[in-house]
């Protein structure tokens, strides 16, 4: 029925707006309003954003940091005693260049 059409649709939903805010990707204050937008932009093709996409970095079988992208922001969280300071510098560098040939 189109009840339980929508009801799995909306499971969908909840369940990949809780493992962004697992993998840091979406704090839990924002954890309704994403699930309501995912549920908008399906009913909506033409608002329809990319998903987001998750990464986590482990270090000696460690997990040292977190990568995310979704539709609103890029989010990249490593622990800072994962790595030095040269790292950092390039990491920033990376970015910098990246943004200036926007």
């Amino acid at each position: 029925s189109e009840e339980d059409y929508l009801e799995d649709k909306h499971k969908e939903h909840v369940i990949a707006a809780f493992n962004m805010v697992e993998v840091g990707a979406l704090t839990q204050t924002m954890l309704m309003p994403k699930i309501r937008r995912l549920i908008r932009d399906t009913d909506n093709p033409r608002r329809q954003t990319e998903s987001a996409i998750s990464k986590v970095y482990s270090l000696k079988g460690r997990k040292v940091g977190k990568f995310s992208f979704d539709d609103n922001k890029m989010v990249i969280k490593l622990n800072s005693a994962a790595i030095n300071e040269e790292v950092a510098s390039s990491i920033h560098q990376m970015v910098a260049d990246a943004l200036s040939k926007l």
